[in-house]
């Protein structure tokens, strides 16, 4: 008996690194959840209930619906009108010592990857670190806040885009990739999110014609358009990305970033 009852209950509790469809709520909270870059159900575990009352066209019976769902699984909201404290290491990400680095790194980036209700307590220092004179801790800074995106209620990415964007031009050409290849998940997060990411990957993608890793940096723009259009299924998206592969002269290359966009 004792047998059977633990199986009932490892039912129950789904693995958070499933993606189960929101249940059955009115489609202005669903536009909220996908305009606030939730896809799916195991995302608004730990999520305050407060954070999802402040979006536009989302109303009490919505997140009744939602909170009986979490609980099937054994999920849940996070703690209404509390705020988690970042983790303890969330410093070593900027330390010397290459092994903490390192695994602070692992560990928030793996955290950051679903939205946390602690961005804001450490959202400057990341802005800070974004002009840091080490280059790790620049690529670090940037990649951690576009993870962050999802986690800004308040909208701060979009006034601090800018500052994140700019590190995909660093002098340091490993750190501005490290960087480009984590844009997409800005996009992610709304349609204006969206459309600020692409129009400034669209001026990259011109602009790089005379940097010396030019085919580089467009494909892994392409690369970053793909990731995001996989994300949302933005049919515009792919309409863009396949207008900046026509700008490419080189044929060569050109076919070469088409091939992330396989004809279907």
């Amino acid at each position: 008996m004792a047998r059977s009852k633990k199986t009932d209950n490892s039912v129950k509790q789904k693995p958070v690194t499933t993606q189960t469809p929101f249940p059955k709520i009115g489609q202005p909270a669903l536009r909220a959840l996908n305009g606030a870059g939730y896809q799916y159900l195991e995302q608004l575990h730990g999520v305050p209930e407060a954070s999802l009352n402040g979006l536009h066209g989302f109303g009490p019976k919505a997140l009744g619906i939602l909170r009986d769902a979490l609980k099937e699984m054994g999920l849940s909201f996070g703690s209404q009108g509390k705020t988690t404290s970042a983790p303890d290491n969330f410093r070593d990400l900027w330390c010397d010592d290459r092994v903490r680095q390192g695994t602070a790194y692992e560990e928030i980036l793996a955290t950051t990857s679903r939205p946390v209700d602690w961005a804001y307590e450490v959202w400057d220092d990341v802005i800070q670190q974004l002009k840091d004179k080490n280059n790790r801790s620049r690529s670090i800074a940037a990649q951690i806040l576009c993870n962050l995106a999802q986690s800004d209620p308040s909208r701060r990415m979009m006034r601090d885009f800018p500052a994140l964007f700019d590190v995909v031009n660093d002098e340091r050409f490993v750190t501005a990739r490290h960087a480009l290849q984590a844009m997409w998940k800005v996009g992610c997060v709304s349609k204006s999110h969206r459309e600020m990411l692409i129009v400034s990957l669209e001026k990259r993608f011109s602009d790089s014609v005379s940097h010396k890793n030019c085919t580089l940096i467009r494909y892994d723009i392409i690369q970053c358009l793909r990731n995001l259009f996989d994300a949302v299924h933005d049919e515009t998206i792919k309409t863009r990305a396949k207008t900046l592969i026509e700008l490419e002269d080189d044929l060569k290359y050109r076919k070469k970033y088409s091939t992330l966009w396989p004809k279907t």
